[in-house]
């Protein structure tokens, strides 16, 4: 899961090239890496654990039951487990 102390590291794409294995070894590890191309953010590497959430998120079932749980705390059918952000 993302969170606000996760290291952000940028690398170029013949750094990357160079040292893959490094690289993804630290994304592994929880760090997030932007890669540039022609000194412009091309793509972010981020470890599975993180990827999920984001996937998830976009998916049709999440969306379904995330309207469903938004219903069941409108009705009062279940309480919040932590504040909203």
């Amino acid at each position: 899961m993302f969170s606000d102390d996760q290291k952000i590291s940028a690398v170029t794409m013949t750094e990357l090239a160079r040292g893959v294995s490094a690289v993804v070894g630290r994304v592994v590890a929880g760090e997030r890496v932007i890669v540039t191309r022609h000194g412009l953010p091309a793509v972010v590497l981020v470890s599975i654990a993180d990827g999920r959430d984001v996937l998830l998120a976009g998916s049709q079932l999440f969306a379904l039951l995330r309207r469903e749980a938004r219903e069941q705390l409108e009705t009062g059918q279940a309480i919040p487990l932590a504040p909203w952000r």
